[in-house]
């Protein structure tokens, strides 16, 4: 007798479909890490463009405060802290923006800035 039995051929296809199904679950799987890394650098690219926004010289840290909306549905806060000045020196403002998506998921950056009264 030449060739493959029933049973040899019903095992090939157990085995065969095992792997393919351990195939699907690894794409699936790097399909939905794509996605939310997709979603993180969306959210650090907006949060990165707002506060270099209010970090760098310009108005008054205090006048960027507020809430944003962005496109894609995603929400801005920006907020200011006055940390004071020393010794006479340019006022100290912490300023922090955070990103945050809708359906959950957010993103807090927070830098420091000098102002002087007057350097606009």
């Amino acid at each position: 007798m030449r060739g493959f039995s029933l049973i040899e051929v019903m095992a090939a296809l157990a085995i065969l479909s095992i792997a393919l199904v351990a195939v699907m679950q690894l794409f699936s799987s790097s399909l939905s890490t794509a996605r939310r890394n997709e979603d993180v650098t969306v959210l650090m690219l907006q949060a990165r463009a707002l506060l270099e926004e209010a970090c760098s010289p310009g108005p008054a840290p205090m006048d960027m405060e507020g809430i944003l909306d962005l496109e894609g549905g995603l929400e801005a806060v920006r907020d200011v802290e006055a940390l004071g000045a020393e010794d006479g020196g340019p006022e100290l403002y912490e300023i922090s923006v955070t990103v945050v998506r809708p359906g959950g998921g957010k993103l807090r950056l927070t830098c420091t800035r000098a102002y002087h009264e007057g350097s606009e």
